[in-house]
């Protein structure tokens, strides 16, 4: 699968490269995790979970976030969220609920009208309100790959 062409590739795999610097800790928690990108990125070693809607790799676990959250049994160390709140139908009970497994979040949202019903549109300004609301502290705020993304770096409060 990792050969698997798909239009948003590069842009992806650069979004993972950047997200990759700060994650920290030994078990990553990915939601959303795909094709499993992020963990090439990762420090060798790393313990790493991968949740998604679909099969993507073998190790992934299938789970619906819009229903809640599996049982881990166990602490994580980062949780990242790339590209999946926008999808999120609770984004404030998503976020409270990463809370049960991390003290660290890193997240991407991209902001901006698009055709998509599913999809929230939450104004820069509303989504680090809703974090922030949420119980984390945005320790930083960086630029992502796209103009309208932001990297949310977050601590919980």
């Amino acid at each position: 699968m990792e050969n698997l062409n798909y239009p948003w590739k590069e842009k992806w795999t650069s979004r993972n490269k950047l997200v990759a610097k700060y994650v920290r800790g030994k078990s990553i928690l990915d939601i959303g995790g795909g094709l499993g990108g992020l963990k090439r990125f990762l420090k060798r070693g790393t313990d790493y979970i991968s949740i998604d809607l679909k099969q993507w790799t073998p190790e992934t676990i299938i789970y619906d976030l819009n229903t809640g959250f599996p049982l881990l049994y166990r602490q994580i160390n980062t949780t990242v969220c790339q590209g999946i709140i926008e999808y999120i139908k609770h984004p404030f009970e998503f976020l409270k609920g990463i809370q049960m497994y991390s003290r660290r979040l890193v997240l991407t949202y991209r902001t901006g009208k698009e055709n998509i019903m599913e999809r929230n549109n939450f104004s820069q300004e509303s989504i680090e309100r809703l974090i922030k609301a949420s119980g984390w502290k945005i320790i930083k705020n960086l630029p992502s790959v796209s103009k309208f993304e932001r990297i949310y770096i977050c601590t919980k409060k």
